[in-house]
């Protein structure tokens, strides 16, 4: 892998605030859906990486018709 695609590789994770952020919703609820494996992350010593990538499909498995 070269440098460039390792940085876009960085680029596209997230952390646990700005997932909340982004869904509205509290870390402590992120990190429930981590702990219950209903979210994908990736763990660096103490803390959570979310890809984007993920983070999508996680939306895309919540969506509904009404």
């Amino acid at each position: 892998m070269n440098d460039q695609e390792q940085q876009t590789n960085i680029e596209t994770m997230l952390t646990v605030r700005q997932t909340a952020a982004l869904l509205q919703l509290t870390p402590l609820t992120i990190y429930e859906y981590i702990r219950l494996g209903k979210l994908k992350a990736v763990k660096f010593g103490r803390y959570y990486r979310i890809r984007k990538e993920d983070l999508n499909d996680f939306i895309n498995s919540h969506k509904f018709t009404i």
